[in-house]
């Protein structure tokens, strides 16, 4: 397994963090090969809506995020961690998102890149200061784009009700840990969970 790691918290202590390298460290055991990204700090440029990785196959432009996007290419597992800031993932994760279009070939609607491994598989984890009927939508919004770049199955950890700027402690947080030990079992076997 090709194992990609991003965390785009500005806090790489705090809970989508710290959720994210709890599952990143019991999977890496069993990949070939895993990487691990904290986008704070980062050189990110947003997309600039040029299109030229329509003609290119990549994205020109060369920032860390260049790396990150050909590793996502390869990646059979891909665990993305954000925090939800005004009812979204936070910008680092959006621009991330934005310009992993360079990875969809023209006209390939819903369908994924042949440079993309197919069947990735996918772990979402969000975490907001709100109570849990709040931003529910985030995942099924997304989940269309990830198919277009090779995501077959998608799984969400969500930590709801997060103080403000909180460091991560596993004790803290029993609930979503079991769902994280539940999802290390699913990956480990394959992917699949029946939903």
């Amino acid at each position: 397994m090709e194992l990609l790691c991003l965390c785009s918290s500005p806090n790489i202590r705090g809970v989508s963090c710290g959720l994210a390298q709890y599952l990143y460290d019991r999977m890496k055991a069993v990949s070939q090969s895993a990487a691990l990204y904290h986008t704070h700090g980062l050189h990110l440029s947003p997309c600039k809506a040029c299109m030229r990785c329509k003609n290119t196959g990549i994205c020109v432009l060369d920032d860390d995020l260049r790396l990150i996007l050909n590793q996502f290419a390869k990646a059979d597992t891909v665990i993305l961690a954000a925090p939800v800031y005004a009812a979204d993932i936070n910008v680092d994760m959006k621009v991330f998102l934005e310009r992993s279009h360079s990875l969809i070939p023209p006209n390939m609607g819903p369908f994924p890149s042949p440079g993309n491994k197919l069947e990735k598989n996918l772990i979402l984890v969000l975490s907001q200061g709100s109570p849990p009927e709040y931003h529910e939508e985030i995942p099924e919004k997304y989940k269309q784009y990830f198919r277009a770049l090779g995501v077959m199955n998608q799984q969400t950890v969500r930590a709801c009700n997060v103080p403000s700027n909180s460091d991560f402690s596993p004790n803290n947080y029993l609930e979503e840990i079991g769902v994280c030990d539940r999802l290390i079992s699913v990956m480990s076997q394959g992917g699949r969970e029946i939903q």
